[in-house]
């Protein structure tokens, strides 16, 4: 039998803390309200519609799944950051129901509290960097605050804005960087990004 070499990265011997789990059962929640959204109206705009409120919050709530392991909740200050942008979410959960409704200017508020948490912890971790895809979160956040003053057409193409912004990022906002915690490189593109850490999956 080989032993296990002695030095392990701080990454791959932290664990997943409590404040990080409830973080993700408000998301758990969410994807709760989506499906009773779907279950009490079964038609093709409330499916398209639970579709494009899942791929928007599914695509911030990734950013913050490897955000947490680099700039993990260790200090007072970014476990209240952690808190608010649960909050956050947590608006946006509650709001989802009537997101093309009368809830939409909830969703948007939510969706802007968890746009600027990111980008705030992401600073922490990667500095004026932050600047290649906040501006981009942010646009995406006005855009759903727009939306909820708008009908019809026009609406759903304001709800396409967050999802045109993280696909269609100038090159220089996405280009592959090294991860300042951990030796694995990491690609970034907007808020998302893929590791190739088999640890960070093992720790969540």
């Amino acid at each position: 039998m080989t032993e296990q070499a002695p030095e392990e990265s701080a990454d791959s011997k932290r664990r997943v803390s409590t404040l990080e789990l409830f973080f993700g059962l408000v998301f758990v929640f969410m994807l709760t309200q989506l499906t009773s959204l779907l279950e009490s109206n079964p038609t093709w705009e409330t499916a398209g519609q639970v579709l494009l409120i899942f791929v928007v919050l599914f695509w911030m709530y990734g950013g913050y799944a490897w955000l947490t392991n680099q700039v993990p909740p260790e200090n007072t200050h970014r476990r209240l950051l952690l808190i608010a942008a649960m909050a956050g979410f947590m608006v946006c959960a509650l709001a989802a129901p009537g997101a093309f409704g009368d809830a939409g200017l909830a969703i948007g508020l939510g969706y802007l509290m968890v746009v600027l948490v990111h980008a705030g912890l992401y600073a922490e971790s990667a500095g004026r960097e932050v600047i290649r895809f906040a501006p981009f979160n942010l646009l995406g956040a006005a855009a759903l605050i727009a939306a909820s003053f708008v009908d019809g057409g026009f609406r759903y193409g304001l709800w396409l804005v967050p999802l045109e912004r993280s696909i269609s990022l100038p090159p220089w906002a996405g280009r592959p960087s090294r991860s300042p915690a951990t030796s694995s490189t990491v690609f970034t593109w907007s808020n998302v990004t893929v590791c190739s850490s088999s640890s960070h999956w093992e720790n969540r």
